[in-house]
């Protein structure tokens, strides 16, 4: 039978006649009676609680133990309170409640006797003991028997077999004794056992060596075959701008031979170069053609020393031998001392920086009434080495004129050169 404690009274209940109410375990007589406070007895050391106005009562603590001296006094006989227990070393040890202090651990559950722990605690190390028991058995079990291993009883380590064990050894005649192999067929039998049986040759520096050339080998082919595929695409981008430059009429027949002659030259390999050779041959030359304007007399409306107006003329495509003049706009005149048919002039502006020039060309008969020719008052092409051929209907006139009207560079006006032609089988652009 499990006993228990009254909270109220103290008197030891069974667990059958003891009631549990809001955590508390109380005896039948105390379940009954109103839950009334006791004041406290004279002597106890306890003080009795203060009542506010409002009738709620204020909790008072205890007062401390200790005597005016500064020592701790006992404990007044019926108080209640447990003097705390002192070891041989005079230190105090702490004293537990009594079990009727002691509240369970859910509300309304009653609590376990001493007896009843003692033999959960004993149950749950019974249970332990029987489980390392089996883990014991466990352990030798799996060792044989015994803790240790004999050295001489351990399985020796496999050997390496190059040869399959599936493959038969060859059977040699008994009259006769196998013939040696040379060594480099016997190198090769023995490569290819090794293959069968999984095995993998070593990578040794002859080996490495090797397999690098044929890495260059191959990137060099790689690398040839790219600047193979830039040199097409360059060559194609620059027919096409020939054909779209034939094709808008903004230069002449000369000019797109000059620049497929060129292309066919720089370029004579590719895809490209081989069609702008073919159609160079249908186009005009001007080979046989004689400049007009070479060594002819020049003037301009300006002058930047040295580069005189007689450099546009001198027949030299150098860029130092050219006439300068600023700032714009500015015009240069050349005598060809006669009237002659003309219908192509070769214009050759300063090309250097990214730049451009915007300029317009008049023939004249007699040196006062102009005709303008050439009109690139607008262009933004950028000027070349090659320079621009400009075709035109057949003229008359003994004076040409360049007005210089815009240096995207700076205010200066340059000309490298200029060429006049007389070209009867020049086709006019439109």
């Amino acid at each position: 039978m499990n006993l228990l404690y009254c909270d109220a009274c103290g008197v030891r209940v069974d667990a059958e006649t003891a009631v549990v109410n809001a955590g508390r375990t109380l005896c039948r007589a105390c379940a009954g009676k109103p839950a009334t406070p006791r004041p406290p007895t004279a002597g106890s050391g306890l003080r009795a609680p203060v009542r506010s106005a409002s009738g709620l009562r204020a909790p008072v603590s205890a007062p401390p133990l200790v005597a005016a001296g500064g020592a701790t006094q006992p404990p007044r006989a019926g108080s209640g309170i447990r003097a705390p227990i002192r070891s041989t070393s005079g230190l105090r040890v702490p004293v537990s409640p009594p079990p009727s202090s002691r509240r369970t651990s859910a509300p309304g559950a009653q609590p376990a006797p001493p007896i009843a722990r003692s033999k959960i605690t004993a149950l749950a190390l019974a249970g332990g003991g029987v489980l390392l028991a089996i883990l014991g058995v466990i352990l030798l079990l799996s060792t044989g028997g015994s803790g240790t291993t004999n050295p001489s009883q351990a399985p020796a380590p496999p050997t390496h077999q190059p040869v399959a064990a599936s493959r038969p050894a060859p059977v040699a005649p008994a009259s006769a004794a196998p013939a040696a192999l040379p060594a480099s067929a016997a190198t090769v039998a023995q490569r290819s056992d090794l293959s069968a049986a999984g095995y993998k040759a070593p990578i040794t520096a002859q080996t490495d060596e090797k397999a690098a050339e044929e890495r260059r080998q191959r990137g060099s082919s790689l690398l040839v075959a790219d600047m193979d595929d830039i040199r097409e695409s360059s060559a194609q981008r620059e027919l096409d701008g020939i054909l779209e430059l034939e094709k808008s009429g903004k230069s002449s027949p000369y000019e797109v031979r000059l620049r497929c002659d060129r292309l066919a030259a720089s370029r004579g390999g590719t895809k490209a170069g081989k069609i702008a050779a073919e159609k160079a041959k249908t186009l005009p030359s001007l080979s046989a053609a004689v400049n007009l304007a070479q060594g002819k007399p020049a003037e301009g409306t300006g002058t930047e020393a040295p580069h005189t107006p007689a450099r546009a003329v001198d027949g030299d495509l150098s860029l130092d031998s050219s006439w300068w003049a600023g700032p714009g706009p500015q015009s240069l005149t050349v005598d060809l001392q006669q009237a002659q048919p003309i219908s192509l002039i070769h214009f050759f502006p300063y090309w250097s920086d990214g730049r451009y020039y915007q300029y317009t060309i008049d023939a004249s008969k007699d040196g006062n009434e102009w005709q303008k020719v050439v009109d690139q008052s607008a262009n933004t092409r950028l000027s070349v080495p090659d320079g621009f051929m400009h075709g035109f209907a057949p003229v008359e006139a003994r004076y040409v004129r360049v007005n210089m009207l815009k240096n995207s560079v700076n205010p200066s006006m340059h000309i490298v050169e200029l060429r006049v032609y007389s070209a009867p089988e020049a086709k006019p652009a439109p």
